[in-house]
């Protein structure tokens, strides 16, 4: 990409002039959100209760 300013050439034509590339500006980095919530007794065994549920409830109409 290139920016750049017309002008009349020396025929009466319109011509570029000034032609260069834009100067890029790094954007500042996007805040981070809140961190997620630690891991507590409750939810690190929810996940094994539960597939241990469903194996159980798959058996039993599976």
């Amino acid at each position: 990409m290139l920016s750049f300013e017309v002008a009349l050439g020396p025929n009466g034509k319109k011509r570029a002039q000034a032609v260069q590339y834009p100067v890029r500006t790094r954007s500042a980095p996007a805040p981070r959100g809140e961190a997620p919530a630690p891991w507590t007794l409750a939810r690190a065994l929810i996940i094994p209760v539960f597939l241990v549920l469903v194996y159980f409830v798959a058996k039993r109409w599976g």
